[in-house]
């Protein structure tokens, strides 16, 4: 009792004090209860760092052991990073505190040893996954193990020098057997296979390397390919290869279901479908693939535009120029098969806007100018010349130094970027002369590159000069 009396008459002296103190001096603002810091307990404190995710990661170009740990206090991994980016010894526990994963990275990636990689399926977060795999030498080889985060195993099997080998076994969710199967040099043999596709277990049933499915595809008859392809409980990948079996068929008979599929939701049977019906032909599949080029240019559908211009390319109709031109300039991949589609329907009036496109001192890996002057040397379009002949003087300028002739000297495969930018150098020189000569009519002379580039640049400007003359006359006879 003496001791709780003492206690108190310290305390009620110490906080006199301080009143005391804080009245002699300045008024000091006092903070608000709910923001004055308190001391997180474990439990808090872990919860914060590897539930909600603050702390886990490390400082930014860390170097040294970092370790995170479970809510319940167990470690769950530790590793070696160097500037930010795991290098040496990495090992991880489940939560119960049984190591499941030790192995070595380097310079970030997996090189050696057992790691546990942590994914979802079906992009379900309430499905957390993770993978036990062993590496050798940067590549897959040994045990490979998925895992549900309660514990349950769903697949399990074998890699061989970064391919699957020999026996898999996979479980559903719920721990019964699925399927077995058996790969040979990285390929399903025989047996049967399950994979994640669309939210459900997709089994596939193998003999001798072939699919069982697929192969039955093969003999199918036209109505049961073009049920299967109208099936939307059917997986996307079957309805795709039943869309090309059905192309592969080039019978007129299918030729309704293809145009069906050129408005399907998946892109592979649309892309199918426009293939099929460049190898069939008719009125009606032209009058549909129009269509396929006017939605894909409309929607931005940029893979499907590829797939419409490929489809130009092969089945030409004069009816697509407008949209084919206004495809010129975009991104994506569809600009060669346009260049070639254009050079195929062969009008003049798409000469310009191709020549617009050719970009001078463009790196070889990037550059498509070789199609736009196949195109512009078919299409014969004169108003393309002053494109042409600006973009051959750069092209000259550029290539100075460059011998193609000590480089086919070498007379072996051309290697390096160097020499193939060299080789491409040349390659881009001789289409441009041989575009020029396509709309002009004219041969140029042989000799120095500078003296070709200065034929061509008088040469325009004679062509010029005897237009504005004959504008001239013209006006002078209508006056």
């Amino acid at each position: 009792m003496t001791t709780v009396t003492s206690f108190s008459a310290s305390l009620v002296f110490l906080v006199a004090a301080t009143q005391c103190h804080a009245a002699d001096g300045p008024p000091v603002k006092q903070k608000r209860p709910e923001s004055e810091p308190r001391s997180l307990s474990k439990a808090e404190y872990l919860h914060r760092a590897y539930v909600l995710g603050e702390g886990i990661r490390p400082p930014e170009r860390y170097t040294g052991t970092w370790r995170t740990w479970y809510e319940n206090g167990n470690q769950r991994s530790e590793r070696s990073l160097v500037k930010g980016t795991s290098h040496g010894l990495c090992k991880e526990w489940d939560a119960r505190g049984r190591k499941v994963a030790s192995g070595e990275y380097r310079n970030g990636d997996s090189f050696q040893g057992t790691f546990r990689q942590w994914h979802y399926l079906d992009g379900d977060l309430s499905k957390h996954c993770y993978t036990i795999v062993s590496y050798k030498s940067g590549r897959r080889h040994g045990p490979y193990s998925n895992w549900t985060v309660e514990g349950q195993k769903l697949a399990e099997g074998q890699f061989a020098d970064g391919k699957r080998n020999g026996s898999w076994t996979w479980w559903d969710f719920d721990g019964s057997l699925l399927v077995t199967g058996k790969y040979r040099d990285g390929r399903p043999w025989s047996g049967s296979f399950a994979s994640r596709v669309d939210n459900r277990w997709r089994v596939q049933n193998f003999e001798a390397g072939a699919d069982v499915q697929l192969r039955e595809l093969q003999k199918a008859a036209i109505s049961e390919l073009s049920r299967i392809v109208e099936d939307r409980t059917q997986y996307k990948s079957v309805r795709w290869h039943a869309t090309l079996e059905l192309a592969r068929r080039k019978d007129s008979s299918s030729r309704p279901i293809l145009i069906k599929c050129l408005s399907d939701e998946y892109h592979a049977v649309r892309g199918a479908a426009a293939w099929g019906l460049c190898q069939i032909g008719g009125d009606d599949a032209q009058d549909a693939l129009l269509d396929y080029l006017r939605w894909s240019l409309q929607e931005n559908r940029w893979g499907d535009l590829t797939r419409a211009t490929e489809a130009q390319k092969e089945l030409p109709d004069k009816r697509a120029l407008p949209l084919l031109l206004r495809c010129l300039g975009g991104r994506g991949d569809h600009y060669g098969y346009v260049a070639q589609a254009l050079g195929k329907l062969g009008d003049p009036s798409a000469s310009k806007p191709l020549a617009k496109q050719l970009r001078a001192n463009q790196d070889y890996t990037r550059s498509r100018d070789y199609l736009y002057l196949d195109a512009i040397k078919k299409t014969k379009g004169r108003d393309a010349a002053p494109h042409l002949v600006e973009y051959l003087q750069k092209h000259v300028a550029r290539m100075k130094g460059q011998d193609l002739q000590e480089l086919m000297a070498l007379r072996t495969t051309i290697r390096g970027s160097k020499n193939r930018q060299t080789a491409y150098n040349f390659l881009i020189y001789r289409k441009t002369i041989a575009a020029l000569e396509a709309i002009s009519g004219e041969k140029s002379i042989g000799g120095k590159r500078e003296d070709v580039a200065h034929f061509w640049a008088d040469w325009l400007r004679a062509e010029y000069k005897a237009k504005a003359q004959k504008e001239q006359k013209s006006t002078a006879n209508k006056q």
